[in-house]
């Protein structure tokens, strides 16, 4: 198969590419973007996070998902992996050619430096105009450092930045807080990863 990066398809067509394709496609503004492997840090980081957030979430009425679970964004025609997801209550499931979440609470993107400009940029703004979405957080993986996104009882979101392991992440839409020291567990800064 070619490579399906910035390929200008219809919606049908990325859906039937992305249920036959080996490597996970993402649908932003009629381009289809194939998404590149993970390393280690990113790996542990979602791994703690999912971890973290079922721990804390035990017996509430919310889950956290990972990577594998499709997000169709509010336009209807966008479909995005983020790296963690949190659904609360029912979940809204399209069930066209897959399974593809509707109504997430919160979103974690971990960067990378392929990503880093789309998920600061372009997909916050898609996940900012979710209704259901409460808290949208970009999770460094090269130093501790997160930026959470947060509506507000008036319906403004609210950027704050947290940068040391000491710091600890509130989530009021979860009521739940993430120690950063939890999230960055086994990650060693500066270690140079091998290929």
């Amino acid at each position: 198969m070619a490579n399906p990066a910035h390929l200008p398809v219809s919606v049908d067509e990325y859906l039937a590419m992305d249920e036959a394709s080996e490597v996970r496609l993402e649908f932003i503004d009629g381009v289809v973007v194939a998404m590149a492997g993970a390393s280690y840090h990113h790996n542990v980081i979602v791994s703690n996070l999912v971890a973290n957030l079922h721990n804390l979430l035990k017996g509430e009425p919310c889950r956290a998902l990972s990577s594998d679970m499709k997000t169709k964004l509010a336009t209807g025609r966008d479909y995005v992996y983020p790296d963690v997801v949190v659904v609360c209550g029912e979940p809204e499931l399209e069930k066209r050619r897959g399974e593809s979440l509707a109504n997430p609470r919160v979103v974690f993107e971990v960067l990378s430096p392929s990503t880093s400009r789309l998920d600061r940029g372009r997909k916050a703004q898609l996940y900012r105009a979710m209704p259901s979405l409460q808290a949208y957080a970009t999770v460094e993986q090269d130093a501790p450092n997160i930026e959470l996104m947060a509506r507000n009882d008036a319906d403004e979101w609210v950027v704050t930045g947290y940068d040391s392991r000491e710091a600890v992440l509130p989530l009021a839409c979860l009521g739940i807080e993430l120690p950063l020291q939890e999230i960055y567990d086994g990650v060693e800064f500066g270690v140079e990863e091998t290929a």
